[in-house]
């Protein structure tokens, strides 16, 4: 099942209590960098929808340390 451009979201929440952020996308150039980046690689991703073999939804979990919310705020 694809996803039209209106219907194509990532959602990024952390959960405080297990200290860990969970993602959900349905944005193609997204789940390619998630589920090709060796260097964090998610604990375990988990394919929601896919059409042809090609996964155009999925969800996975990393742990706090590896994002960096600093690096999204620009200090001046």
């Amino acid at each position: 099942m694809k996803f039209n451009n209106y219907e194509q979201e990532t959602v990024i929440i952390f959960d405080a209590k297990n200290k860990e952020w969970n993602f959900y996308t349905c944005v193609p150039s997204h789940i390619e960098l998630f589920t090709s980046n060796s260097q964090d690689e998610p604990s375990e991703v988990t394919i929601l929808t896919e059409e042809e073999g090609i996964a155009t939804s999925i969800k996975f979990t990393l742990p706090k340390y590896s994002i960096n919310l600093e690096s999204f705020i620009k200090k001046q």
